[in-house]
């Protein structure tokens, strides 16, 4: 009980200074720049003739590498 009152106060708190909207917006911008990235990226390996599993494996390993820097 007492974990979930620190949790609403601290995203009260968060709030307050704005700091909570400015994560969200950062993590909007981001995801919007990588999507817009990993779009191009992959229409651009489709022309190269790839198969579908060599697809696969570059488009993970590209979504790998971006939640790895979203974790930082």
């Amino acid at each position: 009980m007492t974990t979930l009152i620190m949790a609403q106060l601290t995203i009260q708190e968060t709030q307050r200074r704005r700091i909570l909207w400015l994560g969200l917006l950062m993590a909007v911008g981001f995801l919007t720049v990588f999507g817009i990235g990993l779009h191009y990226i992959v229409s651009e390996l489709s022309r190269t003739g790839m198969g579908r599993e060599e697809m696969e494996v570059a488009t993970g390993l590209l979504l790998s590498a971006g939640l790895y820097v979203v974790n930082f």
